[in-house]
């Protein structure tokens, strides 16, 4: 992901594209893949993997966002306003395994519904 932030990229994002056994379950994948679909859909994204959590990106792209979001869902935030402000994303398929220990509570708790939200309300900023 860094070589695609040297190489020109402003945002380069690790996509989960290779799910190792038990790293998400069918409804967490289903609802990532309807989250990823409608931001493709409203915001001309080309992503595989829009909540995915593994970013780089650059120090003066990230000035330009002026990202609100402070918890779940700045992912979602931070995809949308590198679009409306013409950056350059770029995917790296990556794997991704099951979690090791405990979840914190708020990953537990947080629905699809807050991060629809997110992308109605900025469809409308």
């Amino acid at each position: 992901m860094i070589e695609q932030v040297r190489q020109g990229a402003d945002l380069a994002l690790g996509a989960r594209v290779r799910l190792g056994r038990g790293a998400m379950t069918a409804k967490i994948r289903f609802g990532n893949g309807v989250l990823t679909f409608l931001a493709n859909l409203f915001f001309g994204l080309r992503l595989k993997d829009s909540q995915t959590g593994l970013r780089a990106i650059r120090k003066q792209a990230f000035d330009k966002l002026h990202l609100r979001e402070t918890h779940f869902g700045i992912e979602e935030e931070m995809n949308i306003m590198s679009r409306k402000r013409h950056l350059v994303i770029r995917e790296v398929p990556i794997s991704y395994y099951a979690r090791k220990g405990t979840v914190a509570q708020h990953s537990k708790n947080v629905g699809g519904f807050k991060l629809l939200g997110v992308i109605f309300k900025l469809l409308f900023r």
